[in-house]
């Protein structure tokens, strides 16, 4: 089962990357063909997520850090569908402090569902 949010359903594909939130999804998708890597990865950045919208065939990327020390306090990139190519919303985060992706990725995802919707006025 993939993660519902609405009437959206978000699969996360595997980047090759550690502590990706599985238990959120079930499972993880092993197919790396739904993987598209972003063109414009920043220097010092890994595609830790790559989600796709089974309903509507959007992608949601995020990158993260390479090699924070703990405590650090760094810079996590969302990139949305709804959002220019080269255009990243920066996260203020700490390294090692637990659900990033509970507390900061799935509010963007549930905005993401949200505009939408309204766009293609879906209830």
């Amino acid at each position: 089962m993939a993660l519902s949010i609405g009437n959206s359903i978000f699969i996360l594909c595997d980047t090759l990357s550690k502590y990706q939130p599985v238990s959120y999804f079930k499972y993880k998708m092993y197919d790396n063909s739904y993987v598209t890597i972003p063109n414009n990865i920043p220097n010092n950045y890994i595609h830790w997520l790559h989600l796709f919208n089974d309903v509507y065939g959007d992608f949601v990327d995020v990158l993260y850090p390479i090699n924070p020390n703990l405590g650090e306090h760094i810079i996590v990139l969302y990139h949305g569908f709804y959002q220019n190519e080269n255009e990243w919303q920066e996260i203020s985060w700490i390294h090692g402090k637990e659900k990033l992706f509970e507390k900061e990725i799935m509010p963007l995802l549930e905005r993401e569902w949200t505009y939408k919707t309204q766009k293609m006025n879906i209830k």
